[in-house]
């Protein structure tokens, strides 16, 4: 669920926001398909020269919302959720009821 901000080098370009899908798209993080006419977070960055690109689902970006507001200063989330921990691992406690309701299996 999250990446050691010491593996972190400064962002050169950085855009993010809400976008209406005009076409099909897959969210990074579930896999689930974002249909046209949906809304998706659009996050684009470009960090030590290479550029990347994530599309997150209403409820993928929830769950990063979240994991922003707990994890420690120097973690930032996976964009993808996959960091091989569970919730309990990482924070010593079972997720808020909200946020369980929100995680895929």
């Amino acid at each position: 669920m999250s990446v050691s901000c010491d593996e972190c080098v400064g962002t050169q370009v950085h855009r993010a926001g809400w976008r209406k899908a005009r076409k099909p798209h897959t969210c990074c993080a579930c896999g689930e398909r974002i249909p046209a006419g949906h809304r998706y977070y659009y996050t684009f960055q470009i960090s030590e020269g290479d550029a990347e690109t994530w599309q997150h689902c209403a409820r993928c970006k929830a769950l990063l919302e979240h994991l922003w507001s707990v994890l420690p200063d120097d973690e930032i989330p996976d964009p993808e959720l996959n960091c091989g921990h569970t919730y309990e691992e990482m924070h010593g406690e079972p997720p808020p009821p909200e946020i369980a309701e929100l995680a895929f299996v």
